[in-house]
């Protein structure tokens, strides 16, 4: 007698027919790519059996990206999928924790969450922790704060790891997953965010049959405790910021409210549906229709940061690095500032820089701890600061760029090296 199979789909509580299971197999049903009965393919020929298999793959890959584990809400990413990708990257985790004797197996992870203030993220967490509870984590729930937040609370708190819901500097529609391990290493591509691209279409082995415990936790006091160590003697000046996150703007809100210094805040939500970023153009124009002193735009992670001068043009990399570096009071065998993601420009640069021309963020950081050098940066602007926690904060950032400019009546378009450079936007002038 032929044994009969209860198909379910993954995220689903009740069964389904087997016409119904091939159907969904032939339409390229999401639950389809982590279903344990998603090689059963019955009758269905042998073309289709093929383009199902082939859009899985594709839509697995597209969630592995350099910045980070990233796709569409409902179109790529829902509850059920991160609850997939969890399970998946718990089992990863507890194999490489008791490889490297930081915890036996037969003990929970401890597991620090958190996720940004997208409208999609809250939703994603429910998938998150829930996940990370049924395979018997400890968890530590940050729940919404900014990305340098959560980096700061796992400095302190120090789990096996950290997992933030962020869809990074992309735009509301995407929403993601950072991963960071207890060494506070990002998983980057390649290395072991491609060994969880290649286990997503794999199934998984529970690791624990006893739930796990949640706590939630506030680390906000903290936080603002810290930054606000780093806004003072800063000189009065008019100043412009873009930042697509409420959680930045009422963060900076409050740290320059006890300076001298006049703000004018913009939201920031400038990025198209197609990637373009508008907010370089509206900083040009503020800055030159107002008559301002600077101009900073934050990205939506919460940890790049460019600036402009008061006539509305972008510093260089080079040319920011240059600048915080004279916050820097240190050893000269301590080294100078490395640079990841970027290839030396053609012009000489003033700064004595070493070039990590290629490599991971993960690599950046490493480097950064063994040469122990003060100051590291990427190609995305952000910057990392080796005495400081967070170490890489786009508001911290930019108290160091008032520190400096507090220590004269320069311009900031003084700091520029190259006078040749072109406005992003020709501004409207009264």
């Amino acid at each position: 007698m032929d044994r009969v199979v209860a198909y379910q789909c993954p995220g689903e509580t009740r069964p389904i027919s087997h016409s119904l299971h091939l159907a969904r197999l032939a339409a390229g049903h999401p639950g389809c790519q982590s279903c344990q009965h998603r090689n059963e393919t019955g009758w269905l020929p042998a073309h289709i059996v093929a383009r199902a298999r082939s859009r899985t793959h594709r839509q697995v890959d597209s969630l592995i990206t350099p910045d980070g584990l990233r796709g569409r809400y409902i179109n790529q990413l829902t509850r059920e999928k991160i609850s997939d990708i969890v399970e998946r990257l718990v089992e990863m985790l507890a194999g490489e924790c008791v490889r490297e004797g930081v915890r036996h197996s037969s003990h929970g992870l401890r597991i620090l969450t958190g996720y940004d203030s997208r409208p999609t993220s809250p939703d994603l967490a429910i998938g998150l922790v829930s996940t990370l509870k049924k395979w018997g984590c400890e968890i530590a729930d940050l729940g919404q704060a900014s990305r340098p937040q959560f980096d700061g609370a796992l400095e302190r708190l120090r789990p096996d790891a950290g997992l933030f819901l962020t869809g990074g500097n992309r735009n509301q529609a995407w929403n993601g997953l950072d991963i960071i391990d207890h060494h506070g290493l990002p998983w980057c591509l390649p290395g072991k965010l491609q060994e969880l691209g290649n286990r997503l279409s794999q199934t998984s082995n529970r690791t624990s049959r006893i739930p796990g415990r949640y706590e939630s936790i506030s680390l906000t006091a903290e936080y603002e405790t810290g930054l606000s160590r780093q806004f003072h003697a800063i000189r009065p000046l008019r100043l412009a910021v873009i930042s697509p996150d409420p959680l930045i703007r009422n963060f900076l809100k409050r740290q320059l409210e006890q300076t001298s210094c006049s703000v004018m805040f913009l939201t920031g939500q400038y990025l198209t549906e197609a990637g373009n970023d508008r907010s370089s153009k509206i900083m040009v124009e503020t800055l030159c229709e107002r008559r301002l002193d600077a101009g900073f735009v934050i990205g939506a992670d919460g940890r790049s940061c460019r600036l402009f001068d008061e006539g509305g043009y972008e510093l260089t990399l080079q040319e920011m690095l240059t600048l915080l570096n004279q916050t820097i009071v240190t050893s000269v065998s301590d080294g100078p500032c490395w640079i990841a993601h970027s290839h030396p420009p053609a012009e000489t640069i003033t700064l004595q820089g070493r070039w990590l021309t290629t490599g991971t963020e993960a690599d950046l950081l490493l480097a950064q701890r063994m040469e122990r050098i003060p100051i590291a940066a990427d190609s995305a602007h952000r910057f990392w600061f080796r005495d400081e926690s967070p170490a890489c904060d786009a508001i911290q950032a930019l108290a160091k760029v008032l520190e400096v400019l507090s220590l004269s009546e320069r311009p900031v378009s003084s700091y520029r090296t190259s006078r040749k450079q072109t406005q992003i936007a020709e501004p409207h002038r009264s």
